[in-house]
């Protein structure tokens, strides 16, 4: 039994080892692969076998990185194409400069290009990760991301041409000659095959099936023929990779430093800071798919800064930037779910393997097996963003994919990051600025204030609200938007005027602004002008106190107020036109807008109801409702002031109204008998009015008459609210 567990053990292993053979195998060929369009130039081409150890090199520490991580994820590391494809664009300008006449400087210069690039990369990797900027990924315009990884494809294509017909010029041209057809249409073909197979198959089966088929295809023929080996790397079938000299040097050495042109590595700096930007949205854009094909969480930020480690350690050997590979990890989930630590170690294992063989194991392999792999790659970034995303993407924003990508051609990566940048910012201005900027617009007479006061001056100001109009404002204030808000206040009190409706205020209410910049405060300037010239006042609320003084620096005429809240700013406006009212009135008292509840008690108290009516009073701090407890009565506030307040679970108490005399409270309650759904305290000593549910009974057996008064008043009362609250409602919701 014990032979039987310790040989069902070591089975158990080997799905694991094949993964990790397999997933090794792959990592070393394509940084093989990359190898040859950072090192592939005919000036340095001689170089080449010592590039390749650099780049399996750094293809090493990753997969080292990937192995010593604690706990093991299952996640794989690789080098990364599209960071590769940007360093050789820079490669290639550095060998097209003097730097190029001499194939040791060349080579020192772009040992130290993948140095810096990996170090920049891995330091910005390590700040994303340290700020816990691991959602920076979704700030990235998708367009933009779309469009340099489809211009990443188009280049790896070319590249794939240029290494499978043996034409390093760049010249389209010669890559369209009959010849150089003949070399590199196969592997375009065969790659072209593999993407359609991914129709029923799983890309790393099919990556796996056609790297086996190119090599049983060219070594079978080459057998066939009778033809040595030596005979198939001259004839451009197989590799013909140099020894590598120096093998036991350090790559990166004070030497290397020395040789090295610095100021044409500098000179590289838009290329140089795009691989890095490149690197680290590649990182971000692949650590989701990973976790959902997983199925395990992951802490985004840590993985940044892991990956941000070990590419600082990449560049201390001149390596190619590696991070987390998607496809790595999809196709070692494939063979053994999940991945263990042993995959990981079989993959080292196999890169350790690769390095130690060098030129000998590399020249084995068809020299269109890297064709394949780079147009496949490179396939698959352009049927992913020109065709897939074509259904997914609006009209603008495939468009900006192609910009990119025609600029990329045209001018380089870095004048391309620059259009993409620049142009998915205008389009996302342009789309914001079409955003509802104005999210309610309303009239005093539908917003009062959470100030009761009593019928007749609630009345008196829903009277005269049509004098307040109340902008409420939503989003980030910028010149688009500010210049929509602008003409929409003045389009609406342009109506109210041509109507014969007297305007006196515009109400600004800014809290649910974001932010706002320069050009807003110049809208606010043109408003409070415009106004000024109308005899309309304007009152901005809802903002800091730091804010408001900044807008009212920037604000030069008209009169303008400023208030913390929305409701401050109606409580002001309501005292102002009820002492306007009393000003106006012939009796200058308050009484005229207190008098109609309680002149209506005094008759019912006067025909002799069996009733309590007299006035009660109450100190200061006394509650009389409790919020939650069932309601059998409504009091008519006398002198003093009350507040309400409500609470949510275990939140403080929040203040939601305030009782001036002449209100009345608690008349739902009274009506439905439900609980009460605020408490109400007394702020000052204060005398009231009670009327309970027992006494509008029995005034309803004495005098049914003055009992249906007395409820139609309290329904009334009801019923003016309500309809104010629904007017309001379909005023914001519209």
């Amino acid at each position: 039994m014990k032979n039987i567990a310790e040989t069902r053990r070591v089975t158990a292993l080997f799905p694991e080892i094949g993964a990790g053979i397999l997933a090794g195998c792959l990592v070393s060929l394509f940084a093989l692969s990359f190898a040859y369009i950072v090192f592939g130039d005919a000036t340095v081409q001689g170089l080449v076998g010592q590039g390749i150890k650099v780049a399996l090199l750094g293809a090493l520490i990753t997969a080292l990185t990937a192995c010593l991580r604690r706990p093991f994820l299952g996640t794989m590391w690789q080098p990364q194409s599209a960071v590769a494809i940007v360093v050789g664009l820079a490669s290639a300008e550095i060998v097209a400069g003097p730097v190029g006449q001499e194939p040791e400087v060349a080579f020192a210069s772009i040992l130290v290009l993948l140095a810096v690039t990996a170090v920049l990369t891995g330091a910005f990797m390590l700040l994303i990760g340290l700020a816990r900027l691991g959602q920076i990924a979704k700030s990235v315009p998708y367009p933009v991301v779309g469009g340099f990884l489809a211009a990443t494809g188009f280049l790896l294509v070319l590249r794939a041409l240029e290494f499978g017909s043996g034409v390093n010029s760049g010249k389209i041209g010669e890559l369209l000659a009959a010849d150089a057809i003949r070399q590199w249409s196969p592997p375009l073909l065969l790659a072209i095959a593999m993407l359609a197979a991914e129709r029923w198959l799983k890309p790393a089966s099919v990556l796996m099936a056609g790297a086996l088929c190119v090599i049983a295809v060219v070594h079978g023929g080459i057998y066939l023929s009778g033809m040595s080996l030596a005979e198939a790397s001259a004839g451009g079938l197989l590799m013909d990779v140099a020894p590598v000299s120096g093998a036991g040097g350090w790559p990166l050495s004070i030497a290397t430093l020395r040789q090295a042109d610095l100021s044409a590595v500098l000179q590289q700096y838009p290329l140089i800071g795009t691989a890095a930007l490149l690197a680290a949205l590649g990182a971000l854009l692949n650590l989701p798919a990973i976790e959902f094909s997983s199925g395990e969480p992951m802490e985004l930020d840590e993985e940044m800064r892991v990956a941000g480690f070990s590419n600082l350690c990449v560049g201390l050997v001149g390596g190619l930037v590696g991070y987390q590979s998607a496809t790595l990890t999809q196709l070692a989930t494939g063979l053994r779910a999940p991945p263990g630590r042993l995959v990981a170690v079989t993959a080292a294992a196999v890169v350790v393997a690769a390095l130690a063989a060098g030129p000998a194991l590399f020249n084995l392999f068809p020299r269109s097996l890297f064709a394949l792999l780079l147009a496949y790659l490179g396939l698959g970034f352009l049927r992913r963003w020109l065709v897939d995303e074509r259904a997914r993407l609006p009209r603008e924003d495939y468009l900006i994919v192609w910009l990119i990508l025609v600029v990329t051609l045209l001018a380089g990566f870095g004048l391309a990051v620059v259009a993409g940048v620049v142009v998915a910012s205008m389009r996302f201005t342009v789309a914001y600025s079409r955003l509802p900027v104005l999210r309610s617009s309303v009239t005093g007479a539908m917003k009062l204030s959470s100030t009761e006061r009593s019928d007749r001056a609630t009345r008196w100001l829903v009277d005269h609200g049509h004098e307040t109009l109340i902008f409420e404002a939503q989003g980030y204030m910028f010149f688009g938007t500010a210049n929509t808000l602008y003409t929409r206040v003045d389009r609406e009190v342009e109506r109210c005027l041509k109507a014969g409706i007297p305007v006196r205020n515009l109400v600004i209410d800014l809290r649910r602004v974001q932010g706002l910049d320069v050009s807003a405060i110049y809208m606010f300037d043109r408003l409070a002008r415009q106004a000024q010239r109308r005899g309309v006042g304007v009152i901005f609320a809802g903002l800091s106190k730091g804010t408001n003084a900044h807008i009212a620096l920037g604000i030069e005429h008209g009169e303008t107020a400023f208030f913390p809240t929305l409701d401050d700013a109606l409580i002001a406006l309501e005292e102002a036109s009820l002492l306007r009212a009393m000003q106006e009135a012939e009796d200058h008292g308050l009484a005229v807008f207190e008098a109609g509840f309680r002149s209506l008690l005094n008759r019912i108290e006067a025909a002799g109801a069996p009733v309590d009516f007299h006035l009660k009073a109450f100190p200061a701090g006394h509650r009389l409702f409790q919020m939650g407890e069932p309601s059998d009565s409504l009091v008519v506030l006398e002198s003093g002031r009350l507040y309400a307040t409500v609470r949510d679970g275990e939140a403080p108490a929040e203040r939601v109204a305030t009782f001036l005399p002449g209100s009345v409270v608690g008349e739902i309650g009274l009506v439905t008998g439900g609980a009460r759904t605020a408490s109400v305290v007394a702020e000052t000593d204060c005398t009231m009015r009670i009327v309970t549910r027992a006494e509008l009974q029995a005034l309803r057996s004495f005098d049914p008459a003055l009992a249906l008064e007395l409820t139609e008043r309290i329904s009334e009362l009801i019923a003016r609210r309500l309809a104010r609250t629904t007017s309001l409602l379909h005023a914001v919701t519209r």
